[in-house]
């Protein structure tokens, strides 16, 4: 499967409304509340897609057929320091076909490329192989540990901090 990047769509509240609010999403979130769709729906309507500007970019990952299979957000995205954060989403319809590894990859090229930006960030729970894979694939090393750091399905959970060099 081709993955590509695309701008984020008013069309897309729907997309981000499942998303967001879906169970494993949810538990890997650092938002304690549902979103709801009409917060989408703004969000989507008023995004301001000039990620030094905002600080943010939210791109929506598209298999060949421009069928929506996930979501690629960067954040707190430095211009000055030439750095964001990254995080994945796949829906969970297309999860295990290796579409969080093009997803990333694809993403790594487009912050390289279109960005201009030199390092990446992420942090993944610790006990999320699968994503733990998907990033080390796309050339991320684990620099570290935070123990206690992430508050989930009713506990303190450890995650590990990735970064990704050019």
């Amino acid at each position: 499967m081709t993955i590509t990047l695309r701008a984020l769509e008013p069309e897309d509240a729907d997309l981000m409304y499942r998303a967001e609010n879906e169970l494993t999403a949810t538990l890997q979130s650092d938002s304690p509340a549902p979103y709801s769709r009409r917060m989408l729906v703004e969000y989507a309507m008023t995004y301001d897609a000039d990620p030094f500007r905002s600080g943010q970019l939210r791109l929506i990952a598209v298999d060949q057929e421009n069928t929506p299979v996930g979501i690629l957000d960067y954040y707190d995205i430095s211009a000055r320091d030439s750095h964001a954060w990254v995080s994945c989403l796949v829906l969970p319809e297309y999860r295990g076909q290796n579409i969080g590894k093009e997803m990333i990859a694809a993403g790594v090229g487009y912050a390289v490329n279109r960005l201009g930006l030199t390092s990446l960030a992420a942090i993944v729970h610790t006990d999320n192989i699968p994503s733990l894979r998907v990033f080390g694939y796309a050339g991320f090393q684990k620099i570290g540990i935070l123990e206690k750091w992430h508050f989930s399905n009713g506990t303190l959970r450890d995650v590990a901090l990735l970064q990704y060099h050019i």
